[in-house]
C-alpha cells in the first residue's frame, strides 16, 4: 500500500521542485481557549470525482485523524505553559462546482493567494497518488490512501523510501505511522508537531504585534508547507 508519493517544495524534501500554486497556506488553524482545530477544505474534480468518492475522502480522513485509535480525543501537553490542549480536525471534501466528473482545465482559485482550498484531481486508471505543492494533487478513486495523502496536505512528508530494487521500505522508527503506510495510524508525535507549531506561532505573533491581546481571544493560523510540519 505504499504506492504513494508526495511532491513537495525544496524545504520539505531537499529537492529543487517547484510548488504548484502561488501560496503555501494549505489548511487553516483556529485556537480558541484550549482547543486547536485544524480546518481543511478538499475540492475534487476529474473523471473519477463522484459524490461517493468525496464522501469517502472525508470519512477516511476524519476517521484516521480526528481521534486516537481507541476513540479518545487528541490532546497536546505544552510544557512551557504546563497546559493541555485538545486537538481536533474539521476536514470537508466536496465536488468542484458541485458537479461530478468535472474537467475545469485551469483552476484559477488554486493560484489565488487568499484561497485555502486544496484541489485534487480524481482518476479511475492505475495511478500512484500524489500531492504537489501541498494543495494540489492526483488521487486514484479507489485508493485506500486518502488519510495518508491528507498528511501531505498539512505538511507531513513520507516516512518510507525505495530500496535498490524499487521496493518501498519503512524508515526506521516509523513502521506504524500513517506517513509510512496507509494502513498505519496517526501517532501522538504527528499531533505534537502540529499543536506545538500553532502555539509557537501564537507566541511569536503576540510578542511581536499584539502583546496585550487577551489570551482568551481567537487565534487564527495557517499551515504553511514552506515551513513543514516535520
Amino acid at each position: 500500500m505504499k504506492k504513494l508519493v508526495a511532491i513537495l517544495p525544496a524545504l520539505v524534501l531537499g529537492t529543487a521542485l517547484m510548488t504548484a500554486s502561488a501560496h503555501e497556506e494549505d489548511a487553516r488553524v483556529e485556537l480558541v481557549g484550549h482547543t486547536i482545530t485544524i480546518i481543511s477544505d478538499i475540492v475534487i474534480y476529474g473523471p473519477g470525482a463522484t459524490r461517493a468518492v468525496a464522501d469517502k475522502i472525508q470519512t477516511d480522513v476524519m476517521n484516521a485523524w480526528s481521534k486516537q485509535s481507541d476513540g479518545r480525543a487528541w490532546t497536546y501537553f505544552d510544557r512551557a505553559s504546563n497546559e493541555t490542549y485538545v486537538v481536533q480536525f474539521d476536514v470537508r471534501a466536496s465536488l468542484y462546482d458541485g458537479k461530478e466528473r468535472t474537467s475545469p482545465g485551469v483552476i484559477w482559485d488554486a493560484w489565488n493567494p487568499n484561497s485555502r482550498k486544496n484541489y485534487i484531481k480524481i482518476v479511475d486508471t492505475e495511478f500512484r497518488s500524489n500531492v504537489i505543492g501541498g494543495d494540489e494533487g492526483t488521487w486514484k478513486s479507489d485508493c485506500d490512501c486518502f488519510a495518508h495523502e491528507f498528511g501531505h496536505l498539512i505538511g507531513f512528508k513520507d516516512r518510507y523510501h525505495q530500496d535498490e530494487n524499487g521496493k518501498d521500505v519503512s524508515n526506521a522508527g516509523w513502521e506504524e505511522n500513517i506517513m509510512d503506510d496507509s494502513w498505519d495510524h496517526v501517532e501522538q508525535r504527528n499531533i505534537d508537531v502540529l499543536a506545538s507549531r500553532v502555539l509557537k506561532n501564537r507566541k511569536i505573533r503576540r510578542s511581536t504585534f499584539w502583546p496585550t491581546q487577551n489570551e482568551a481571544g481567537v487565534f487564527h493560523d495557517e499551515i504553511d508547507i514552506m515551513n513543514p510540519a516535520d
